[in-house]
């Protein structure tokens, strides 16, 4: 994100459904990376509600290195839980 992300009740209830939709879809997890130090707060305030009204896994980061990794974990624990699904449906 760069620069302030402070928006009425209206852009995150827009959000909350934007996010919603997206999980059922598939989406696995977020990563946010502030750059900006002004408003650290105030946006992380904004995004956690926008983010924990669903079940999507999301995290604040300080650069994109360590976000990505995180993805990356993320993705790979979701690829495998995937696999152990389809060859236990495959079992039975």
């Amino acid at each position: 994100m760069h620069g302030l992300a402070l928006a009425p009740m209206e852009a995150t209830n827009a959000g909350q459904e934007i996010v919603s939709k997206a999980v059922g879809l598939g989406l696995i997890a977020t990563a946010v990376v502030l750059h900006e130090t002004e408003g650290v707060a105030m946006q992380k305030k904004f995004w956690s509600r926008v983010y924990e009204s669903s079940t999507l896994a999301f995290e604040y980061f300080d650069d994109t290195a360590q976000a990505t990794l995180w993805l990356n974990e993320k993705v790979l624990a979701c690829l495998q839980a995937h696999n152990v699904n389809q060859f236990n449906n495959a079992r039975r």
